[in-house]
């Protein structure tokens, strides 16, 4: 069966100042790809570009929905190597209460994230800080797609 994939352009909303040429740029796009692979029993989430609140709410919904429709448990990769995340310090509550608000979904779930940056891999390892007794499941950083792989036993 073949994967199942989501590609998605999303508007952002706020203007971002390009850093080389100092050009307010009033929207840029921002993509997501969501792979489901049934042979390997994963769901592949990648992101590319600036990622807002918004961004990484709707990605996750998608990358959830995928979950919640396996009788068998699917791991999850997480690639963030072509990301650049924007938010507010006013967002990063909002956006820990919708991860924890579903965590369940990763119970008894390896996850490989796949990152290049220091704030990518705090990102990710914020998603750590939610195991606890009746929820765990098992999380690794890499930075290549391979080891992502080998970690997830594929």
């Amino acid at each position: 069966m073949p994967a199942v994939v989501f590609q998605q352009l999303l508007p952002l909303s706020y203007p971002i100042i390009s850093q080389k040429s100092n050009i307010k740029l009033k929207q840029l796009l921002v993509s997501c790809s969501i792979h489901k692979d049934d042979e390997r029993k994963i769901v592949y989430y990648r992101h590319f570009g600036i990622i807002g609140k918004d961004n990484i709410t709707e990605a996750w919904n998608k990358v959830l929905s995928l979950l919640r429709c396996q009788i068998e448990s699917c791991d999850l990769i997480i690639d963030f190597r072509e990301a650049q995340f924007i938010f507010n310090t006013y967002q990063i509550d909002e956006i820990v209460n919708y991860f924890f608000s579903s965590i369940r979904l990763l119970h008894g779930r390896r996850i490989a994230g796949i990152v290049n940056h220091t704030h990518e891999s705090a990102i990710i390892k914020m998603i750590e800080t939610f195991r606890s007794g009746d929820v765990y499941f098992y999380l690794q950083l890499f930075r290549d797609t391979e080891s992502a792989y080998s970690y997830l036993r594929y």
